[in-house]
């Protein structure tokens, strides 16, 4: 976590993480309480959050490379099952940035095996896209949702004594038209995009999150959220 962007720039993604969810990470109950309001009443428990979090940097047995997730949440469900939600966050990003770096990215040697990062990107995501759609997401806007999406895939994998189940969560304002294309654009090249267990995705938009974090703590410091990134000052 870059301490100086965090502090200056409010409309990059890392300060928006942080302001949102680091109140949950400090009061438990306040976190059971937010997720489960979204959520339907899923959670038991919420057992810790964690920032710019990723377990295993460059790790085979995962994506290989230094993704990591903007916010991370286990929880224990009310079935009893162990699970983690990875959380990628923007706020005015397009999903357009870095088209220079995505082919270095995806041909880049993957760990130290005889194959490229594309190849695994590939191999992990057998069974959630039709091969003919892995062009599409090798390229932006779905390029770093793709990325991002295959880190809770290959952590359920890597991890399944650890894990029952696991999703990336892509959140991002409805009103940033970029974003809301582009995830939806995403979410029809899964070939189960309705079954958010199996797919390991689903998406959400920034403005219920932080309404529901007004609703859930009701102090000053929400109401600052709202005036400062939906502009509500009521």
């Amino acid at each position: 976590i870059k301490e100086t962007r965090l502090r200056t720039n409010l409309l990059s993604s890392e300060p928006l993480c942080v302001s949102l969810l680091v109140e949950l990470k400090l009061n438990s109950d306040k976190a059971l309480q937010f997720f489960n309001v979204l959520y339907d009443n899923y959670f038991k428990s919420i057992d810790n959050i964690e920032f710019e979090y990723n377990p295993a940097r460059r790790d085979s047995r995962l994506t290989g490379d230094r993704s990591a997730f903007d916010v991370f949440v286990e929880y224990t469900s009310i079935a009893g099952n162990k699970g983690f939600i990875g959380i990628e966050v923007k706020y005015s990003e397009t999903l357009n940035e870095g088209a220079d770096s995505v082919n270095d990215i995806l041909n880049k040697q993957f760990c130290n095996e005889p194959r490229t990062r594309r190849d695994r990107y590939r191999e992990l995501s057998i069974g959630l896209f039709a091969e003919t759609n892995y062009g599409e997401l090798e390229q932006l806007p779905a390029f770093q949702i793709w990325r991002d999406h295959l880190l809770a895939v290959s952590m359920c994998k890597a991890f399944s004594e650890k894990y029952d189940e696991g999703v990336f969560l892509f959140l991002a304002p409805y009103s940033n038209k970029n974003c809301r294309d582009g995830v939806e654009k995403y979410r029809n090249l899964l070939l189960n995009p309705d079954d958010v267990i199996d797919s390991h995705f689903c998406n959400a938009w920034l403005e219920e999150y932080i309404e529901t974090l007004d609703k859930v703590f009701d102090e000053e410091w929400t109401k600052d959220m709202k005036k400062r990134y939906l502009g509500n000052y009521n």
